[in-house]
């Protein structure tokens, strides 16, 4: 079942519990909520409190905080990546992917030379361009596919807006 209200999920019955009144509070149709929304709550409710224990170990814990810290250091974007992507969202119709430190750019003859220009080179295995900041090193993942590559460091794509900069 996928969880449009329960998102994210809690771990424990008491966090469930807590979010359950909060969402109760903002949706009830006595609130100024609608009913549709009140009982899709209920059954997202009833679905998920079978399945939450009622505590949660300090090891599991520590675990949840860990990968929760990992997942946002990996979000965050060097302010080299950031400034290249800036530059590249001023060109207008460029199609390109952010994927982790690495910055990918479509092919177009149009962008060619300002991609040169640049620092981008030409990978022959992927038929795309790249750029990575000074010192960076792809880790020795030439055998896989891009569309691995760009799930496994959740990769963002963008257009190029012309004058416009890139919203971050």
């Amino acid at each position: 079942m996928m969880f449009k209200f329960f998102n994210p999920r809690p771990v424990t019955l008491d966090e469930g519990k807590a979010m359950y009144r909060k969402l109760a509070a903002q949706y009830h149709p006595d609130h100024g909520g609608s009913t549709e929304a009140m009982q899709a709550i209920n059954a997202e409710w009833d679905a998920l409190k079978g399945k939450l224990p009622r505590f949660v170990s300090k090891q599991a814990r520590e675990g949840r905080a860990a990968y929760e810290a990992k997942q946002t250091t990996r979000r965050q974007v060097s302010p080299e990546v950031a400034e290249m992507a800036a530059k590249l969202s001023r060109m207008s119709g460029l199609k390109f992917d952010v994927v982790g430190s690495w910055i990918w750019a479509e092919t177009s003859a149009r962008h060619l030379q300002q991609l040169k220009d640049l620092g981008f080179t030409w990978s022959a295995n992927r038929h795309m361009y790249y750029w990575h900041p000074a010192g960076e090193t792809s880790g020795r993942a030439r055998k896989s596919s891009y569309s691995h590559i760009y799930a496994k460091y959740e990769g963002h794509s963008y257009t190029g807006q012309g004058s416009e900069e890139l919203a971050s």
